[in-house]
């Protein structure tokens, strides 16, 4: 049996629109709804380069055309999570990247290489060792404040 594989779909950060404004496109064999210019992951400008946080969500597709999944990861600068901790002396770090600087093309190819190199048998697989990186938003769809940081 061959090993279940998956790709990257797309990245995008928390302005991605509700589903009644957002674009329907084709990935494959699936339809997901696609995030508006302004959420792309690319286009993202933080007020400070080293002091932010957002949530990104993370789609990533089976090479079978077979799945699609969501996920969900606060990515956030030290100086960022040093002020977070000011507040609340002690914090979960799951589900969290951290940062020096606002730099897409290396957090996309961060996470690209991560989604290259899960494989499983089974869909599920692949599914449960992405959440070591990142929330399912698809398993807990009713719990937006999952992330503790």
């Amino acid at each position: 049996m061959d090993a279940v594989r998956a790709r990257l779909c797309s990245l995008y950060t928390d302005q991605r629109p509700r589903d009644d404004e957002a674009k329907v496109v084709q990935f494959g064999d699936f339809v997901a709804i696609d995030a508006t210019d302004e959420s792309r992951l690319e286009n993202y400008k933080p007020d400070s380069p080293d002091d932010f946080s957002y949530l990104l969500t993370i789609d990533i597709c089976a090479l079978d055309g077979g799945g699609v999944a969501t996920f969900d990861v606060q990515v956030c600068t030290p100086k960022w999570l040093a002020r977070r901790v000011e507040e609340e002396p002690i914090i979960n770090g799951l589900h969290v990247i951290v940062v020096q600087k606002h730099d897409a093309q290396s957090l996309r190819s961060f996470i690209e290489n991560y989604v290259n190199s899960l494989s499983g048998g089974t869909w599920s697989d692949i599914v449960d060792k992405m959440e070591y990186l990142a929330h399912s938003a698809d398993r807990y769809p009713d719990d937006p404040g999952h992330h503790s940081v």
